[in-house]
């Protein structure tokens, strides 16, 4: 089952969750304030896009999507993955770039056989921290746009 939302809203109905045999969600460009944690109910999905939205944050129930294979969550305000994001064995790629993702978290390193590409283009990365990403991910395509040692304002 696949669904798009059309339209803006701030965030998903209730009874939307009861949609558990849902696998395709695409929530891009609906002006979303934030994802429901009961995300995690959706145990059947396996595309998630809520690109082009207003997310700052990802919950931590997205751990309970042991099927997704991708996520896109690029053109919004995500500083980072939740941690549990080392959860979801068979997620093979994920669209976050245009984030202010400087860092990734520690239990990504779960998924070093299983996740094929990151796309982080459009995010003004270290160099440091490119380096950091390439040895929790030995595995996985990070694409970039470009890094710099320059002074962008951000606190190290």
């Amino acid at each position: 089952y696949r669904f798009k939302w059309k339209g803006k809203i701030d965030s998903l109905p209730e009874n939307f969750f009861l949609l558990t045999n849902l696998q395709e969600l695409n929530l891009s460009k609906c002006r979303l304030l934030s994802v429901n944690q009961q995300i995690g109910e959706l145990k059947k999905l396996q595309y998630l896009n809520v690109a082009r939205n207003r997310l700052v944050s990802l919950p931590e129930t997205i751990s309970q999507l042991t099927h997704l294979k991708s996520l896109i969550i690029n053109r919004n305000m995500i500083g980072c993955l939740p941690e549990s994001i080392g959860a979801l064995h068979e997620l093979t790629y994920i669209d976050a770039w245009d984030n202010p993702m400087y860092e990734l978290p520690e239990s990504i390193v779960n998924l070093q056989n299983t996740l094929k590409t990151i796309d982080l283009r459009q995010i003004a990365l270290h160099n440091d921290e490119l380096d950091k990403m390439e040895k929790m991910l030995p595995n996985t395509d990070i694409k970039i746009t470009s890094t710099c040692d320059c002074n962008d304002g951000r606190d190290d």
